[in-house]
């Protein structure tokens, strides 16, 4: 607007110039036309006393004949003096008149300028005003579909304003319940942690107990210590799969047989038989240790497994983030670029007043759609933290029950140890008694002795079969090792992918920021541009006033110099005829006193 009414003060003032020269001219021309009356005037008094001249020359001529010849010579020396004079005033009217018609010539080509300029002007006007109503029913059109968007993010604003404080609300409540379970949590696993100390401490001094009692065993069991030290070592084994749990059953099942041929055969010797009864049991012991230690393995071989699916699950999903924040940064910089575009063609054909208006529109949807991104993103960073919360605290529960399991796996194993123990303090006695019976009945049962020692000897061939039966077991336990790893490989492959590919997605959105970036600096220069341009046309406007300036100087200037023309050429007038009055005063008066 502030432009708009530049111009057409301008327009205003430029008329007002124009009708101030045009009265001028008129002054000017009426000035002309008084100054030929004056003329005429003086010239039909010059007739008139002429007339009157002659008249008494007439009426007096037959007087004058003797002075008549002096007088006309006199008459007409002053008339000639007279036309002298009336020569040189003409003259001084006629470069007066050539002057003022050079003045008029000037004006004319001044206000001839004036008009096309003023004329261009409108037309210039008028298609500016044409394209600016274009642009104001356009800007008004987009204004309306703005303010509908506008309406819409408002609305969406409101729903998301109350979807998010339910939201909010909800997870308050959960996060209290979190608290309180997570305090819960923590003292259940407290009570576990020390529950489990004290376990530990008693299972640790049950284990003192029984290796002291081992110690105290005969030389016998030296044969078995291969077989306590791989199921020692298979007691940190990795996984067990369910065909070597069905191996472990057969196994067992050949070994019950084996050892209840043994008993069979073994009756008349007690102390022999409690010997391999005992190892028997403490094979079983082993056993269910390995398996549990085994089973522990496999849990915690699937937690880890669970761990890297969540992880890799996580990556992807922060891929696809950062994927959509892409598009989105894309979206963004095609409408900036088709922003850009729109501003360029509305600064080539709209005013400042159009500019400020969309600019601010365009602000106040800039906000707006920063503050929704913002709120979505606050939005997507509590969804984050709670989904955080959740995993953090379904991982507690799943340690706790992990924690749990491993208790209750300790207290059977501590249960169980202290059973094995006690019977193998109960076996050790009954082995001295049957020492003591055995060293009495010796010579006695020498037969009995010799079917013992081939039963040892089948014994022994079945645990040399156990024993080949678990290197199997083992070279299967190196088999699950070696896929896990391969499995844990690919996995760690997957993550590095994963990583990769979320860092060039990163890098894309660094990349589309920096584009977004200079599309801001291309429209603050195209900005600057425009004020330039701005500063420019006001420079020539101020041109043009100061043109005009001094052209309204020149037009009072000369204005001045014909107002003091016609003073000059009034008194000149005025001289001619006051001489003429005096000359023909002097010459009644000479006439009268002759």
């Amino acid at each position: 607007m502030t432009f708009f009414n530049r111009k057409s003060n301008l327009i205003k003032e430029l008329r007002e110039q124009l009708s101030a020269a045009e009265d001028t001219n008129l002054t000017l021309q009426n000035e002309v036309e008084k100054e030929r009356e004056d003329k005429t005037t003086m010239e039909k008094a010059l007739q008139e006393a002429l007339q009157q001249a002659n008249n008494n020359c007439r009426s007096i001529q037959e007087e004058m004949d003797q002075r008549t010849a002096r007088l006309q010579e006199e008459l007409k020396q002053s008339r000639e003096e007279g036309q002298s004079k009336l020569d040189e005033k003409e003259k001084v009217i006629q470069e007066l008149h050539e002057s003022l018609h050079h003045v008029k010539e000037e004006k004319h080509t001044v206000l001839q300028s004036i008009k096309d300029m003023i004329r261009d002007m409108s037309l210039d006007h008028a298609q500016q005003v044409l394209k600016l109503k274009q642009d104001k029913e356009e800007a008004s059109n987009a204004t309306k579909i703005i303010q509908e968007e506008l309406e819409q993010q408002h609305q969406l604003r409101k729903i998301q304003s109350e979807v998010w404080e339910s939201s909010k609300n909800e997870m308050e409540v959960k996060m209290q319940q979190m608290k309180e379970e997570m305090a819960r949590l923590r003292e259940d696993l407290l009570q576990t942690q020390t529950n489990l100390e004290e376990q530990k401490r008693e299972t640790q001094t049950t284990l003192d107990q029984a290796a002291i009692s081992q110690m105290q065993l005969k030389e016998e069991k030296e044969t078995s210590k291969g077989l306590r030290e791989q199921i020692e070592t298979l007691r940190a084994a990795f996984a067990k799969s369910e065909q070597e749990k069905m191996e472990e059953k057969e196994s067992r099942r050949k070994l019950q047989d084996s050892l209840t041929e043994k008993e069979k055969v073994v009756l008349s010797l007690e102390a022999a038989v409690t010997k391999y009864d005992t190892d028997r049991k403490k094979m079983q012991l082993d056993f269910e240790s390995v398996k549990k230690a085994v089973m522990n393995f496999q849990q915690s071989a699937e937690e880890e497994m669970k761990h890297h699916v969540q992880q890799v699950s996580e990556l992807k999903r922060e891929k696809e983030e950062a994927c959509n924040a892409t598009k989105i940064l894309q979206k963004e910089l095609k409408q900036q670029e088709q922003l850009r575009k729109s501003q360029s063609k509305d600064w080539e054909l709209s005013k400042k007043e159009m500019e400020e208006t969309i600019l601010q529109v365009k602000e106040e949807m800039a906000m707006l759609e920063k503050n929704l991104i913002q709120k979505q993103t606050n939005l997507e960073e509590q969804k984050k933290e709670t989904q955080t919360t959740l995993d953090r605290a379904e991982m507690i529960e799943t340690q706790l029950k992990k924690e749990k399991e491993t208790s209750k796996g300790l207290q059977e194993q501590t249960q169980t140890l202290r059973a094995a123990f006690a019977k193998s303090e109960q076996e050790k006695m009954e082995e001295k008694e049957s020492r003591r019976k055995l060293q009495e009945d010796l010579a006695k049962k020498e037969e009995v002795v010799l079917s013992l020692e081939a039963a040892v000897a089948k014994f022994e061939t079945d645990r040399k079969k156990m024993q080949l039966d678990f290197e199997s077991v083992k070279e299967a336990i190196k088999n699950v090792q070696q896929s896990a790893e391969e499995e844990m490989k690919h996995h760690a492959q997957q993550v590095l992918t994963l990583k990769r590919d979320k860092e060039e997605a990163c890098n894309a959105t660094k990349i589309l920021q920096k584009e977004l970036d200079t599309q801001e600096q291309l429209r603050k220069s195209q900005s600057e541009d425009w004020e330039s341009s701005k500063k420019e046309m006001e420079k020539k406007m101020l041109q043009m006033k100061e043109e005009m300036a001094r052209l309204r100087e020149d037009l009072l200037q000369t204005q001045t110099n014909l107002e003091e023309q016609k003073q000059e050429m009034q008194n000149t007038q005025a001289e001619i005829i006051h001489t003429q009055l005096k000359e023909e005063k002097e010459n009644a008066a000479d006439f009268k006193s002759s």
